[in-house]
């Protein structure tokens, strides 16, 4: 998934009023998102920082094999 710029709000009044605001932000953290999707699908992620109850936590992302080993692995597995 590429990540698509998003297209700000047409300027329809000099005051945008808390809805435009609030839509702006809202904009900002979607396309903040987007970013780090494509950033951790294109393998520019190596680790993740989660806030949990005990405080963050460092997960880190490793790939040892290739996508088809891996695929190849799971489908071998049998389910209890």
């Amino acid at each position: 998934m590429a990540s698509e710029e998003l297209e700000p709000p047409p300027d329809t009044d000099s005051d945008p009023g808390p809805a435009a605001t609030e839509v702006a932000e809202l904009r900002r953290r979607l396309d903040e998102a987007l970013h780090t999707l494509d950033a951790i699908q294109n393998g520019s992620v190596d680790a993740v920082v989660v806030n949990g109850p005990k405080g963050p936590q460092i997960f880190t992302l490793e790939s040892p094999r290739s996508w088809p080993d891996a695929a190849t692995s799971t489908q071998r597995c049998k389910r209890p």
